[in-house]
């Protein structure tokens, strides 16, 4: 197995996410930036990379920090390397309401999570960091991450070369009823222990965790968990095997990237009946798919969206996966890049599928983790071959004779002057 340690030169950064966030309950006070905690993995055999070499972007899924995804990057790693691919390196935050994040956050976050907002955040640090992150870039997203990646590249629709998305919870339907288990689990699970030991061991001994790669499982441990700070009344204290820990985030703040409430009930009597007030409080109902006492309008929101993605997708899902139903998954590729902008979708050959059998939706951090790897490797392996391709064909941009000014294709100006005649051809033209 491709030790993480010995394949990366391993960076950290802190940097602001983007200003404003969706819901007012984000913040404690949005006028105070939130702080994201950042890694930066740089291949120690390319340390002086290619003008071309790719850089992959990550978000990872609710509950996960982000050190667990340094398994998948060393295994994706060698299988470019094998392919004879160079990698720049591998970024990934932790979104301000997870992970180390919400240490650097604390007093400030608030009750209320939106998906957008960490997608947001992306862009401002692939700005932020722009030097280092020249194209071609590749998203990598799993699970609500995969969701974050596919919005993220509606934001800015060139950004991405290619996206590779895991177990993506993208779907027509908001699923609230198939995510309660879920849910209930997260809140019924203890977040305290008396001690790091303790922690471990009762993490080790979880069902939960019994197929998961050990190498994930050791950054559960060393990043999934903190030292209480001030403890207060009905925390585990201090005993005699060291001090108490708990979960870097909350449970219940796990939950709320989950679910909104909707117990106002908007939108169950169709879109006239909702107010001005209504929509402050659920900005983001969908009339002709409402929901209540809960809901989650962000898996839907981005099914939507799919039609428009530009990049070249590869989905990766897991065969058992409660969220990988047949339905889901083929309106999810009959869907995905035919719209305005998009890329072509199925039937031009710019998306692409892979099942991982037996697997469920941790498939990039438990016993599948060498297979999702395997075939995200070798996805963006091929999309930088087609990458090379196309800049191979592209045009430079020509100086007029305005120093420093570009110079317009003469066949547009010749359009432009000669609209009627050059438009002939095209009597299907909507102008």
């Amino acid at each position: 197995m491709a030790d993480p340690q010995a394949l990366f030169q391993i960076k950290s950064h802190q940097t602001q996410a983007s200003h404003l966030r969706s819901y007012r309950k984000s913040s404690r006070n949005e006028n105070k930036p939130f702080t994201l905690d950042v890694k930066q993995y740089i291949p120690r055999n390319n340390l002086n990379p290619g003008e071309d070499d790719v850089t992959v972007v990550a978000a990872g899924g609710i509950g996960f920090p982000k050190e667990c995804y340094e398994p998948l990057f060393a295994e994706i790693l060698t299988r470019c390397n094998s392919r004879n691919l160079n990698v720049r390196g591998f970024w990934i935050a932790d979104s301000a309401s997870m992970g180390f994040s919400t240490v650097l956050n604390s007093g400030h976050l608030g009750s209320e999570v939106s998906w957008w907002d960490h997608s947001r955040d992306l862009l401002h640090l692939i700005n932020t960091f722009h030097a280092e992150m020249p194209r071609p870039l590749v998203g990598l997203g799993h699970s609500m991450g995969a969701a974050q990646m596919a919005y993220l590249s509606t934001l800015h629709p060139s950004l991405f070369t290619s996206l590779v998305l895991i177990e993506p919870v993208i779907y027509p339907e908001g699923q609230v009823e198939t995510t309660l288990t879920q849910m209930r689990y997260m809140l019924r699970r203890p977040e305290q222990w008396p001690s790091r030991a303790a922690a471990e061991k009762a993490i080790r001994k979880s069902p939960y965790y019994g197929s998961w790669d050990p190498r994930v499982l050791d950054r559960i441990v060393r990043h999934g968990l903190r030292e209480r700070q001030s403890p207060k009344a009905g925390d585990i204290r201090k005993g005699p095997e060291g001090t108490p820990v708990r979960t870097v985030a909350s449970k219940e703040l796990e939950v709320a990237h989950i679910i909104r409430l909707n117990d106002r009930g908007v939108g169950m009597q169709g879109n006239e009946a909702i107010t001005h007030e209504d929509r402050r409080i659920i900005p983001d109902m969908d009339p002709t798919c409402p929901s209540a006492p809960l809901y989650n309008p962000f898996t839907r929101q981005m099914f939507f969206l799919l039609p428009t993605l530009r990049p070249w997708v590869l989905y990766i899902d897991g065969e058992s996966s409660p969220r990988a139903t047949p339905e889901n998954i083929q309106s999810r590729l009959e869907t995905t890049g035919t719209g305005q902008g998009g890329s072509g979708g199925l039937r031009a050959g710019t998306i692409k599928h892979h099942f991982v059998k037996g697997g469920q939706h941790t498939i990039p951090l438990d016993m599948h983790l060498g297979e999702v790897a395997c075939a995200a490797g070798t996805f963006i392996a091929e999309e930088m071959g087609r990458y090379r391709e196309s800049l191979d064909k592209e045009d430079p941009v020509e100086d007029n004779e305005v120093e420093g000014m570009p110079k317009l294709d003469p066949k547009l100006l010749y359009t432009i002057e000669n609209f009627k005649e050059a438009s002939k051809p095209f009597k299907g033209s909507k102008l």
